[in-house]
Protein backbone atom coordinates (compact mmCIF):
# COMPACT_ATOMS: atom_id res chain seq x y z
CA UNK A 1 0.00 0.00 0.00
CA UNK A 2 2.93 2.33 0.64
CA UNK A 3 4.08 1.94 -3.00
CA UNK A 4 0.55 2.69 -4.20
CA UNK A 5 0.45 5.76 -1.95
CA UNK A 6 3.80 6.99 -3.30
CA UNK A 7 2.58 6.53 -6.87
CA UNK A 8 -0.60 8.48 -6.06
CA UNK A 9 1.54 11.18 -4.43
CA UNK A 10 3.44 11.64 -7.68
CA UNK A 11 0.31 12.10 -9.79
CA UNK A 12 -2.02 13.91 -7.37
CA UNK A 13 -1.59 17.48 -8.47
CA UNK A 14 -4.15 20.21 -9.24
CA UNK A 15 -4.14 19.58 -13.01
CA UNK A 16 -4.82 15.85 -12.64
CA UNK A 17 -7.46 16.45 -9.95
CA UNK A 18 -9.25 19.07 -12.06
CA UNK A 19 -9.23 16.66 -15.02
CA UNK A 20 -10.76 13.90 -12.84
CA UNK A 21 -13.38 16.30 -11.43
CA UNK A 22 -14.37 17.26 -14.99
CA UNK A 23 -14.47 13.56 -15.95
CA UNK A 24 -16.58 12.78 -12.87
CA UNK A 25 -19.08 15.59 -13.50
CA UNK A 26 -19.24 14.87 -17.23
CA UNK A 27 -19.69 11.13 -16.84
CA UNK A 28 -22.31 11.52 -14.14
CA UNK A 29 -24.22 14.15 -16.13
CA UNK A 30 -24.11 12.29 -19.42
CA UNK A 31 -24.46 8.67 -18.40
CA UNK A 32 -25.67 8.25 -14.84
CA UNK A 33 -28.85 10.34 -14.89
CA UNK A 34 -31.92 8.76 -16.49
CA UNK A 35 -33.03 10.31 -19.74
CA UNK A 36 -36.40 10.71 -21.40
CA UNK A 37 -36.48 7.01 -22.35
CA UNK A 38 -36.53 5.97 -18.69
CA UNK A 39 -40.21 5.14 -18.30
CA UNK A 40 -42.07 5.08 -14.97
CA UNK A 41 -45.73 4.78 -14.08
CA UNK A 42 -45.82 7.99 -12.05
CA UNK A 43 -43.18 10.02 -13.88
CA UNK A 44 -41.17 9.91 -10.66
CA UNK A 45 -38.32 7.49 -10.18
CA UNK A 46 -35.88 6.40 -7.54
CA UNK A 47 -32.52 5.35 -8.89
CA UNK A 48 -31.73 2.06 -7.24
CA UNK A 49 -28.07 3.03 -6.74
CA UNK A 50 -29.05 6.15 -4.82
CA UNK A 51 -31.50 4.43 -2.49
CA UNK A 52 -30.14 3.87 1.00
CA UNK A 53 -31.27 1.58 3.83
CA UNK A 54 -34.16 0.12 1.82
CA UNK A 55 -36.39 -2.80 2.64
CA UNK A 56 -37.45 -5.39 0.06
CA UNK A 57 -40.86 -3.71 -0.13
CA UNK A 58 -39.28 -0.30 -0.82
CA UNK A 59 -36.97 -1.82 -3.41
CA UNK A 60 -39.80 -3.56 -5.23
CA UNK A 61 -42.03 -0.47 -5.03
CA UNK A 62 -39.30 1.47 -6.85
CA UNK A 63 -38.86 -1.29 -9.46
CA UNK A 64 -42.63 -1.74 -9.92
CA UNK A 65 -42.83 1.99 -10.68
CA UNK A 66 -40.29 1.59 -13.50
CA UNK A 67 -42.62 -0.48 -15.73
CA UNK A 68 -41.17 -3.17 -17.99
CA UNK A 69 -39.85 -0.52 -20.37
CA UNK A 70 -38.03 1.20 -17.50
CA UNK A 71 -36.58 -2.08 -16.22
CA UNK A 72 -35.40 -2.96 -19.74
CA UNK A 73 -33.85 0.50 -20.12
CA UNK A 74 -32.12 0.20 -16.73
CA UNK A 75 -30.70 -3.23 -17.63
CA UNK A 76 -29.51 -2.02 -21.04
CA UNK A 77 -27.59 0.87 -19.44
CA UNK A 78 -26.36 -0.73 -16.20
CA UNK A 79 -22.96 -1.46 -17.74
CA UNK A 80 -22.26 2.28 -17.46
CA UNK A 81 -22.42 1.88 -13.68
CA UNK A 82 -19.40 -0.41 -13.79
CA UNK A 83 -17.20 2.46 -15.02
CA UNK A 84 -18.55 5.13 -12.69
CA UNK A 85 -17.20 3.56 -9.44
CA UNK A 86 -13.70 3.55 -10.90
CA UNK A 87 -14.03 7.26 -11.64
CA UNK A 88 -15.31 8.33 -8.22
CA UNK A 89 -13.02 5.88 -6.39
CA UNK A 90 -9.89 7.18 -8.10
CA UNK A 91 -11.02 10.78 -7.58
CA UNK A 92 -11.37 10.13 -3.84
CA UNK A 93 -7.90 8.57 -3.78
CA UNK A 94 -6.38 11.58 -5.55
CA UNK A 95 -8.14 14.05 -3.24
CA UNK A 96 -7.14 12.14 -0.10
CA UNK A 97 -3.49 11.91 -1.05
CA UNK A 98 -3.30 15.50 -2.29
CA UNK A 99 -4.88 16.95 0.85
CA UNK A 100 -2.87 14.79 3.23
CA UNK A 101 0.40 15.55 1.43
CA UNK A 102 -0.31 19.25 1.81
CA UNK A 103 -0.42 18.87 5.59
CA UNK A 104 2.60 16.54 5.50
CA UNK A 105 0.96 13.63 7.25
CA UNK A 106 3.08 10.53 7.67
CA UNK A 107 2.57 7.73 5.14
CA UNK A 108 1.60 5.24 7.82
CA UNK A 109 -1.24 7.51 8.97
CA UNK A 110 -2.62 8.01 5.49
CA UNK A 111 -2.42 4.61 3.84
CA UNK A 112 -5.16 2.87 5.89
CA UNK A 113 -7.66 5.49 4.70
CA UNK A 114 -6.88 4.66 1.08
CA UNK A 115 -8.76 1.38 1.47
CA UNK A 116 -12.09 3.21 1.85
CA UNK A 117 -12.57 4.29 -1.79
CA UNK A 118 -11.46 0.85 -2.95
CA UNK A 119 -13.98 -0.82 -0.63
CA UNK A 120 -16.65 1.53 -2.00
CA UNK A 121 -15.83 0.49 -5.57
CA UNK A 122 -15.97 -3.24 -4.78
CA UNK A 123 -19.22 -2.80 -2.82
CA UNK A 124 -20.70 -0.80 -5.71
CA UNK A 125 -19.91 -3.71 -8.04
CA UNK A 126 -21.57 -6.15 -5.63
CA UNK A 127 -24.61 -3.89 -5.47
CA UNK A 128 -24.78 -3.61 -9.28
CA UNK A 129 -24.55 -7.38 -9.74
CA UNK A 130 -27.31 -7.85 -7.15
CA UNK A 131 -29.52 -5.31 -8.92
CA UNK A 132 -28.96 -6.98 -12.30
CA UNK A 133 -29.96 -10.33 -10.83
CA UNK A 134 -33.05 -8.86 -9.15
CA UNK A 135 -34.18 -6.94 -12.22
CA UNK A 136 -33.81 -10.02 -14.40
CA UNK A 137 -36.09 -11.90 -11.98
CA UNK A 138 -38.68 -9.12 -11.79
CA UNK A 139 -41.66 -9.28 -11.33
CA UNK A 140 -40.72 -12.29 -9.19
CA UNK A 141 -39.24 -11.43 -5.81
CA UNK A 142 -36.03 -12.60 -4.16
CA UNK A 143 -36.00 -10.82 -0.80
CA UNK A 144 -32.80 -12.56 0.34
CA UNK A 145 -30.94 -11.05 -2.64
CA UNK A 146 -32.42 -7.63 -1.85
CA UNK A 147 -30.75 -7.93 1.57
CA UNK A 148 -27.47 -8.82 -0.16
CA UNK A 149 -27.88 -5.70 -2.33
CA UNK A 150 -28.67 -3.71 0.82
CA UNK A 151 -25.48 -4.98 2.47
CA UNK A 152 -23.36 -3.87 -0.51
CA UNK A 153 -25.31 -0.60 -0.71
CA UNK A 154 -24.66 0.15 2.98
CA UNK A 155 -20.95 -0.68 2.73
CA UNK A 156 -20.68 1.49 -0.39
CA UNK A 157 -22.36 4.53 1.14
CA UNK A 158 -20.54 4.18 4.47
CA UNK A 159 -17.20 4.05 2.62
CA UNK A 160 -18.13 7.01 0.40
CA UNK A 161 -19.25 9.14 3.37
CA UNK A 162 -16.13 8.38 5.41
CA UNK A 163 -13.92 9.03 2.35
CA UNK A 164 -15.63 12.38 1.92
CA UNK A 165 -15.00 13.24 5.58
CA UNK A 166 -11.32 12.29 5.26
CA UNK A 167 -10.97 14.59 2.23
CA UNK A 168 -12.78 17.47 3.95
CA UNK A 169 -10.67 17.10 7.11
CA UNK A 170 -7.48 17.03 5.03
CA UNK A 171 -8.40 20.18 3.15
CA UNK A 172 -9.57 21.87 6.37
CA UNK A 173 -6.22 21.16 8.02
CA UNK A 174 -4.42 22.41 4.92
CA UNK A 175 -6.39 25.68 4.86
CA UNK A 176 -5.82 26.12 8.59
CA UNK A 177 -2.06 25.74 8.09
CA UNK A 178 -2.14 28.05 5.06
CA UNK A 179 -3.92 30.77 7.04
CA UNK A 180 -1.29 30.48 9.76
CA UNK A 181 1.35 30.76 7.05
CA UNK A 182 3.10 27.49 7.82
CA UNK A 183 2.79 25.93 4.36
Amino acid sequence: MIKFYRWLSKISNPKIIIAWVILYIGYFSLFMMPDKDFDTKTGDYKLLDLMQFFTPDEFYAAVDNYTQTGVDFYLSHVYLDFIYPLIYGFLFLLLMVFSMNKIEEKERKITPWLWLPMVAVVADYGENISFIYLLNLWPSRADAIVYVALFFNTVKWFSVYISFVVVVVGFYKFLKLKIRGTT
